[in-house]
């Protein structure tokens, strides 16, 4: 599901603001942008983060401010003085009256070296405190702004819930007429087959019987039943549901072909079954692209 939150947060030594940004992935992939004085601190990250997002591409950006310092500035001594030792001499040799510019000297690449300083303890304690408080924050208000978009994805997984139900129900009673179509159909080219070729009539009936049996598509239809108030339970429950809607939608999808593949032995009586199926497989595709979005 996709979300954004931004907090921010401030103490007498720091102020933090974290943003968080989630779309839509089959699994999870977290990307993390922060300074370096918190890469000691990426574990804690990610596991406060997964402690609240199973799933989705999460981006997470941190800015970090001190309101006292904790850097320290580093000059290259040698190497300036190099540069004012060059310009002297330089000056001297064309008897010009100069003196180098220390801006300009300052901004000589590898002049001024800006480095992290140490935390101590108890900036640490503060920092780690604060990182953490801020994150569950941004965390759960992330969440907030997910299940706007989960409680839509719901309903719309409702709505085809109730399509395929009642495609199932018209495939029950297309199925009554289909077996009856097609029972009729076998006994003309059973009679003109007898007609033309001496064969046992109790074989005949067996595979009649064999036939009729495999292109049945009852124990397919409760299957797709079966899976259905399985489907619904999910939706009105708690917890982790996409993988499991997505492992159920493949259920329906593997059922449902089965009755496509048995309505081409139909032959002209399996259209209907045909259409209804097409539809079926319709919905399906729409279930699993909606799992994805969902947690």
């Amino acid at each position: 599901m996709t979300g954004y939150a931004r907090v921010r947060a401030e103490t007498d030594d720091l102020s933090m603001t974290i943003t968080l940004k989630s779309v839509n992935h089959r699994f999870m992939d977290m990307q993390i942008r922060m300074p370096p004085e918190l890469d000691s601190l990426e574990p804690q990250i990610r596991r406060v983060a997964k402690e609240h997002v199973r799933r989705g591409q999460l981006q997470l950006g941190i800015m970090l401010d001190w309101n006292a310092p904790v850097q320290e500035t580093r000059v290259n001594r040698a190497l300036v003085e190099g540069y004012v030792a060059a310009f002297r001499e330089i000056a001297e040799q064309q008897k010009v009256a100069a003196e180098p510019d220390l801006n300009a000297l300052l901004r000589v690449p590898g002049a001024v070296t800006i480095v992290s300083g140490e935390l101590d303890a108890e900036r640490r304690a503060l920092l780690e405190e604060t990182l953490t408080n801020t994150l569950v924050d941004g965390l759960k208000a992330l969440n907030e702004t997910r299940q706007t978009e989960g409680a839509g994805i719901v309903d719309d997984l409702n709505k085809r819930v109730k399509n395929i139900g009642d495609s199932v129900e018209e495939l029950l009673t297309v199925r009554e007429d289909t077996i009856k179509h097609f029972q009729s159909r076998l006994e003309e080219k059973l009679t003109e087959l007898l007609d033309r070729v001496e064969v046992e009539p109790q074989r005949i009936l067996q595979e009649a019987a064999i036939l009729t049996d495999r292109a049945d598509i009852n124990e397919e239809i409760q299957r797709l039943r079966s899976h259905m108030e399985r489907f619904a339970e999910l939706i009105n429950g708690d917890g982790e549901i996409g993988k499991q809607i997505d492992f159920i939608a493949q259920e329906l999808n593997r059922e449902t072909n089965t009755i496509l593949s048995k309505s081409s032995a139909l032959g002209q009586a399996g259209i209907a079954v045909s259409e209804i199926g097409v539809r079926l497989k319709g919905e399906i595709d729409k279930i699993r692209e909606q799992a994805q979005n969902l947690e």
